[in-house]
């Protein structure tokens, strides 16, 4: 518990943290056609000093807008061999496609590999390029796979124009939407933190399981509901009277004993 409450402090969004030197970042997405793409974040500091020594030309410790356009080519070289990617015993080809400064002191390196097995139910990342930083180095990512379509969901039944509507209407899509509202959005299964540092730099991680549901259905509500007949009470009997014959007891036997003393004292007198 102590370890997952670190984690997740560490990749909260943090300026100051995530482009200190000896900390990176990294978000990645699996998809269901095979490919994967990276956002890696990295401290230019620690990229100038490490990866490309002769890169700061003006000994600042960091690297400027010059400075990487003049070792963009080897910059992305370095990088692209800094990540492996593999589905099973198959190699993924990749590519650095975006190359670019992000806040203060921080580079972001966009790459996408693409698998020739899909969909991948397990990926293996080794980053070689972690043996090359600080010996310090701790990476944190954080793994997501792309969940696949709903068996039956039918775009031609989603789209078909309901009857009596015009099927103009009903097909036209809305302005600004990149997708038609037919097309299926895929969803994301839970998102997978990890920590990957030197000694650890090749981790497998599987697609989590998605059969199991969050909440239980709601039961169906019966179509008839039987009234249940309460049986009804038995009459209640009528109160029996007290009976007063132990009162009338102890009551002449109060007047025999107050007899009985009188009669003791008289006798006594004579």
């Amino acid at each position: 518990m102590r370890r997952r409450l670190l984690l997740a402090l560490l990749l909260a969004p943090a300026t100051a943290r995530a482009h200190e030197p000896g900390l990176s970042r990294g978000e990645y997405r699996v998809d269901d056609d095979g490919v994967v793409t990276s956002q890696l974040v990295f401290a230019r500091r620690e990229l100038a000093e490490r990866i490309l020594p002769g890169a700061d030309t003006d000994s600042d410790g960091q690297l400027g807008e010059f400075e990487l356009l003049a070792v963009d080519a080897e910059l992305r070289r370095q990088l692209l061999a800094g990540l492996e990617l593999s589905a099973g015993p198959d190699r993924c080809d990749g590519a650095v496609t975006r190359v670019a400064f992000v806040e203060e002191d921080g580079l972001q390196v966009d790459l996408r590999h693409s698998c020739p097995r899909a969909p991948l139910p397990a990926v293996t990342l080794r980053w070689p390029l972690l043996a090359r930083l600080s010996p310090a180095h701790r990476h944190l990512g954080r793994l997501v796979f792309t969940a696949a379509p709903v068996p039956g969901d039918s775009p031609s039944a989603a789209s078909a124009p309901v009857p009596g509507d015009s099927p103009s209407a009903a097909s036209a899509p809305v302005p600004g939407d990149s997708l038609p509202a037919s097309a299926p959005v895929p969803e994301a299964t839970p998102a997978i933190d990890f920590v990957a540092h030197a000694r650890r730099s090749a981790l497998t991680i599987r697609r989590p399981p998605a059969d199991a549901p969050t909440r239980a259905p709601a039961p169906a509500a019966p179509t008839s509901v039987a009234t249940p007949v309460v049986p009804a009470p038995p009459p209640s009997s009528p109160p029996v009277p007290a009976r007063p014959w132990p009162w009338l007891l102890a009551f002449a036997l109060a007047l025999v004993t107050l007899a009985v003393v009188r009669a003791l004292r008289r006798r006594r007198r004579r």
